[in-house]
């Protein structure tokens, strides 16, 4: 079978396939290419055709099928030099992935073919393979986004600032949910759902973000075991989305939950990779980019191009100063914006994206500067994670004023304090405040990576065994305590206090100043086992548990509803913006003050301190507020310090503990490990959290 289509030259712009009135148009960037074959394949997969690409603009091989229509499968094979030393992999026998692809059709396994060079030779990756890997590789798929396209925009129009975002798995989030049909648990058409949207509204958050969606390997041929890459951080298309993510294979899929979470007031993030590809090392499989253009794709190391940069820590590292790649990037997310209507992009190991020419950070690289200045991508909200792990990727604030900042910071400073820990009683009021931090971010305790916030209070150490890594593989330094005993445990005693401080923490992120990201599940009281490192655990291990069988998981699914809530009517310390720790402006809105209720200077902060209060004067609702953070292992009484109102009467509204019941008198018993929140303000009898 061959396909009957007239040839026309076609256009550049946009890169990948597009579907138009007449045909489709195929654009790839290629620059150090000699020859580019379009290959088209039947409706099993089998290659069946291969149109030489004559017309060639700039860096951009491109080519129009007319008479093509959606759902054509295609790829390519790039001719070129095989020079690896030069940083020269081309090898037309590696059938290639179009980078832009809408859809991929076919299973994403490694298998040995799709080496550019001979597994079996002396000379490794400088041997040359014959071996045509088309079999084996997922084909791309021709869809037509137009109808899309015309759809309008229904973006959230809060301000960024007052989101809550709640981080989630596609799959993770749903698999076992009974309520879904069976036939769309884990996938998008799930979060689309009434029954996932309900819980996301009755929850108060207001922006879901999710973990890559766009096709990734299924499998690191490194890894002995061969276990699933479940969180998909390890891309091979950047525009295809994960095909078990949707239930009817439409793509539609996504674009209906985009429509979905805006009608209910939420804010769709995408959290994507543009740091690597799952193409690997100099070892690793030729699938996509590496076969199309290796040498302006990926960053290789000077005077040794054989040899890949690897500042992701995944085997290689795109090269955002290569205006080939930053070309491909900016047409991605285009693509999410345009047909999705997607709010925002959190991006993996950010720090990347700015390294230019010298591969050195900056934050007038090109990459930022051609983003900004992208019409198509106005009013989209950009979240960096600041760091990577090559030499100077650590950034935290030096990104665009604009962009918005993953904060480790938060993070580890929370943790170490309700650890009870010394020294950061005032590292932890800063951040609570936002205080000497110019930079807009968002807050989190936890995350995907890492410990789940009742893995935080109830181990000691990383329990990474099921990882077949000996327990090597994790951050050996998690900042947390078991509260007594490692791991499970009957002791009511010991669940009571894990509890307790696992609402001093989600407490301390949902009233933080900046915006609060919860990790999906923690309300939930989730446990991996003390596996901190559960990207390849597609199991009970990262599933959300919606039977809330953990010990109070229930109790704290409403004690974070009820804080968000709190948030969203009083935002306490959300509001503030950019206040020096030394600034006499300070004092018009947060006064630290003791337990004699007298003002806390900077030299009152001494290392055994572990607890303080705040007044908080609320001038939009014209009241007053105390917060008390007691991360000691006893009570503490704290007298009210004096205010401009005659008789304050103190009511409660939140008490992590839930041991108090009223307020009375001029002084109030902080219980352990617990943050206390009282206010000048009417309140409703027995409102209180």
């Amino acid at each position: 079978m061959r396909y009957s289509y007239t040839l026309q030259a076609g256009s550049p712009s946009p890169l990948g396939a597009t579907v138009q009135e007449k045909g489709v148009n195929f654009a790839l960037c290629a620059p150090n290419a000699e020859w580019v074959l379009l290959c088209l394949c039947d409706a099993k997969g089998k290659e069946i055709e291969r149109i030489p690409v004559r017309s060639r603009t700039g860096d951009v091989w491109h080519v129009f099928l007319q008479g093509a229509t959606e759902g054509l499968r295609y790829g390519y094979r790039v001719y070129g030099p095989f020079d690896p030393e030069q940083g020269h992999r081309f090898n037309p026998n590696k059938f290639l992935l179009d980078p832009l692809a809408k859809q991929l059709t076919g299973p994403i396994f490694y298998h040995p073919a799709q080496l550019g060079y001979d597994p079996t030779s002396e000379e490794k990756d400088l041997s040359f393979s014959d071996t045509d890997s088309a079999p084996f590789v997922p084909k791309c798929v021709v869809v037509d986004t137009r109808a899309l396209l015309k759809q309008p925009s229904r973006r959230s129009l809060q301000p960024f600032w007052q989101q809550i975002i709640y981080e989630a798995h596609v799959k993770g989030f749903t698999i076992k949910n009974n309520k879904l049909n069976k036939n769309i648990k884990g996938t998008l058409k799930a979060i689309s759902s009434p029954v996932i949207q309900s819980y996301l509204k009755d929850l108060g958050v207001s922006a879901l973000e999710l973990l890559p969606i766009a096709a990734f390997s299924g499998n690191d041929p490194k890894q002995r075991n061969a276990l699933p890459t479940y969180w998909g951080y390890n891309p091979i298309c950047f525009n295809a989305i994960h095909a078990p993510y949707l239930a009817s294979q439409k793509i539609s899929e996504l674009r209906e939950l985009s429509d979905t979470l805006h009608k209910n007031g939420l804010s769709l993030i995408l959290d994507v990779v543009f740091n690597h590809t799952g193409e690997g090392n100099e070892m690793g499989p030729t699938l996509s980019l590496k076969g199309i253009d290796n040498l302006a794709y990926y960053r290789l190391i000077d005077n040794d191009k054989r040899h890949y940069m690897n500042d992701s820590g995944c085997g290689n590292t795109l090269n955002l100063s290569s205006p080939a790649t930053i070309e491909v990037v900016l047409e991605a997310l285009r693509y999410y914006v345009q047909v999705f209507d997607v709010d925002a992009f959190r991006f993996d190991l950010a720090s990347i994206l700015g390294r230019d020419y010298d591969n050195v950070f900056s934050k007038e690289s090109m990459f930022f500067r051609l983003l900004d200045n992208d019409s198509k991508l106005k009013n989209i909200h950009w979240i960096a994670e600041p760091w990577d792990i090559g030499m100077g990727g650590y950034q935290l604030g030096n990104f665009p004023s604009h962009w918005i900042q993953w904060t480790n910071t938060f993070r580890d400073t929370t943790r170490a304090f309700w650890k009870g820990d010394c020294n950061q009683a005032l590292p932890f009021m800063k951040e609570l405040c936002g205080l000497d931090i110019p930079y807009r971010r968002v807050n989190f305790v936890t995350a995907h990576d890492g410990f789940s916030l009742y893995d935080l209070v109830s181990y000691n150490e990383r329990h990474n065994e099921a990882n077949g890594e000996n327990n090597r593989d994790g951050h050996p330094d998690n900042i947390s305590w078991n509260s007594g005993v490692e791991g499970p445990t009957k002791d009511p005693n010991i669940l009571k206090l894990r509890f307790r401080r696992a609402k001093a923490l989600m407490a301390s992120l949902l009233l933080s100043n900046g915006i609060p990201m919860i990790r999906s599940g923690d309300e939930a009281l989730a446990t991996q086992q003390g596996n901190n490192n559960a990207y390849c655990q597609d199991n009970d291990t990262t599933w959300f548990d919606w039977s809330f069988s953990q010990p109070f998981a229930e109790q704290m699914r409403r004690f974070v509803t009820q804080v968000i809530r709190l948030r969203q009517k009083y935002k306490f310390l959300a509001h503030l913006k950019g206040l020096n720790f030394n600034s006499p402006a300070l004092l018009h809105f947060v006064q630290p003050f003791q337990p004699d209720g007298s003002p806390m200077s900077a030299e009152d902060w001494p290392d055994f301190v572990r607890a303080f209060g705040l007044l908080l004067n609320d001038t939009e609702k014209r009241c007053y507020h105390a917060v008390f953070c007691n991360a000691s292992a006893t009570d503490l009484v704290y007298k009210f310090p004096p205010l401009p109102i005659k008789r304050p009467t103190w009511t409660l509204l939140l008490d992590t503990s839930a041991t108090l019941k009223a307020v009375t008198g001029d002084s109030l018993s902080v219980p352990a490990w617990s943050i206390v929140i009282v206010t000048t303000a009417a309140e409703k009898k027995n409102a209180h959290v």
